[in-house]
């Protein structure tokens, strides 16, 4: 809302030490609404002349569209966020069904009312009387009615046995618990609906078979009120029909109208033994949305002293996921989140089973860094790079995978220009590629697997890091590669990278290269045609 150039400066810069203030008060634990903490922050802002900014900030406070509720990017953001995700999509879904149920009870009571009412029962006189209301009471002779209807009574009431499957299937309707009728939650004795949110996938595995009878009765009484209703249940035929129906006949489109199950569970605190039922689940079809959170993916010092490796279990679960070929697969940062929400929403409403692995960062919050940028610094580097398969997109991996968000997806390491002054205090620009081990040189705990390089000690064996880790590059033994860095005074550095890191840096960069495979992006196979077209 403010114009361009120096008449809107003012306004710009009271609305960014606005949103500053905000963001350092959410960082701090304080919580609420979009309006709340604007409201509450800007009464504490004024002027360097002690003046109120009230004037200069209403203006925008007035053009916010959205209020919604605030939080952090921090340990408790992907399950607060996909918590949130799931519940708008499974409304969507309890709507529906509460709908269909609603419909197919009142039209079943409609029908027993109308055989009522063709009844001896219906037709006497003390149920005329309170069909027509007190106000025509004492216009009609209800006595005199009743014998004259029930010399012409119609005697196509309903069988007894049609008569007994509608009131089951009514029962069945009503007794329910996956969505209960709008505003029948509110009253004191009120059955509760089921729960469907659970911290790991045995207990959710262990819900749905218990619920597992009751669903498939619901299943049957919806579909045999639509054929009462619509007059074509042929009781041979449907009876026997129906009492075969069980779990194995109980198929997707049965089950994708019904709430899902949604798991939130953290990678570094599941067993082996709850991670092989997460797969379980995965591959037997069940509508289960996962959430894999993922807080620190560097190993333990005490582990790496060996061989330097991520913390994969998360990534492993992704890649076999990807390898059931119908169930949703999307992995992110928690940087990302946002920008991937799209795909987040179509997971969610996904027929079938979904993972959704992300890397919050949090754990670098311990060591005195952002968690955003420690998960924007992953991503970055191709440590946890962003993608998504989406088995619903279409016939092929072209249609269903993509690495959309990838900074630079075409390259093996995104490179950036970065400017500095040298000695001279000349401008020096240079590409700089940002790599795994820049990753890992964000985390202090690892400051160890680096060594700075004196001002004085550069020379030309000292080459930059993408060469060391280039897989078309060859070095001589007497280079080194190194890494840049900027110290606590603001200048620039070289430091020489442990093997270790090296190493990691390399199986990295082979993971990323088989997600462009999977995307179509710098395809080995079709490099191989194309270098036989050339040679012929």
């Amino acid at each position: 809302i403010a114009p361009r150039g120096l008449e809107g400066e003012k306004t710009r810069r009271c609305v960014l030490r606005l949103e500053n203030a905000m963001r350092k008060r959410v960082a701090e634990g304080a919580a609420g609404s979009l309006f709340s903490l604007w409201d509450q922050t800007a009464r504490k802002l004024t002027s360097p002349a002690g003046e109120s900014l009230a004037p200069t900030l209403d203006p925008a406070r007035a053009a916010l569209k959205e209020n919604g509720e605030v939080i952090d990017c921090d340990a408790t953001l992907p399950g607060r966020l996909f918590v949130h995700a799931w519940k708008i999509v499974q409304a969507r879904k309890a709507h529906s069904l509460r709908e269909d149920i609603d419909r197919l009870a009142l039209k079943l009571s409609d029908i027993l009312k109308a055989d009522f009412a063709r009844s001896a029962a219906g037709r006497t006189s003390e149920n005329l009387k309170a069909s027509v209301g007190r106000a025509h009471e004492q216009t009609f002779d209800f006595d005199a009615m009743s014998r004259l209807l029930a010399r012409n009574t119609v005697k196509d009431t309903l069988p007894e046995s049609r008569r007994e499957r509608i009131n089951r299937v009514l029962s069945v309707l009503r007794s329910q618990r996956f969505v209960l009728p709008e505003g029948h939650g509110d009253a004191a004795d009120a059955p509760l609906s089921h729960g469907f949110i659970y911290e790991n996938c045995a207990d959710a595995l262990a819900a749905f078979r218990n619920r597992l009878p009751e669903l498939i009765e619901l299943v049957k009484a919806i579909a045999t009120a639509e054929l009462e209703i619509e007059g074509r249940y042929l009781e041979p035929a449907h009876d026997t029909l129906f009492e075969q129906f069980d779990e194995d006949t109980l198929g997707p489109k049965d089950l994708r109208v019904f709430p899902d199950y949604l798991v939130c569970m953290k990678a570094g605190e599941a067993s082996d033994a709850e991670l092989a039922t997460l797969v379980d689940c995965l591959a037997s079809g069940l509508p289960l949305k996962v959430l894999v959170q993922t807080d620190d993916l560097l190993p333990p010092l005490a582990s790496a002293g060996g061989r330097f490796s991520l913390n994969l279990r998360s990534m492993r679960l992704a890649s076999m996921a990807l390898g059931l070929s119908d169930v949703f697969v999307m992995q992110s940062s928690a940087s990302n989140l946002y920008q991937a929400r799209g795909q987040i929403f179509r997971g969610m409403a996904q027929t079938g089973p979904a993972l959704f692995s992300v890397y919050s960062g949090s754990a670098a919050s311990a060591n005195g860094f952002s968690p955003y940028l420690a998960s924007a610094a992953a991503m970055q580097s191709r440590a946890f790079p962003a993608f998504a398969y989406d088995p619903s997109a279409g016939p092929d991996w072209a249609s269903r995978f993509t690495l959309e968000g990838n900074p630079q997806p075409e390259l093996d390491w995104p490179v950036a220009g970065f400017a500095y002054a040298d000695d001279a205090n000349q401008r020096v620009e240079e590409k700089v590629a940002f790599t795994f081990v820049d990753f890992v040189a964000c985390d202090p705990r690892y400051a160890g697997h680096f060594a700075r390089v004196p001002r004085e000690d550069w020379n030309n064996s000292l080459v930059p890091l993408t060469r060391g880790i280039d897989r078309d590059a060859v070095m001589t033994p007497e280079e080194v590669p190194y890494v840049l860095m900027v110290d606590d005074q603001n200048r620039l550095q070289r430091a020489i990278v442990h093997d270790k890191l090296l190493l990691a840096a390399n199986r990295c960069s082979e993971m990323w290269r088989s997600l462009q495979e999977f995307a179509g992006i710098r395809s080995s196979q079709a490099e191989k045609l194309l270098a036989r077209e050339r040679k012929v």
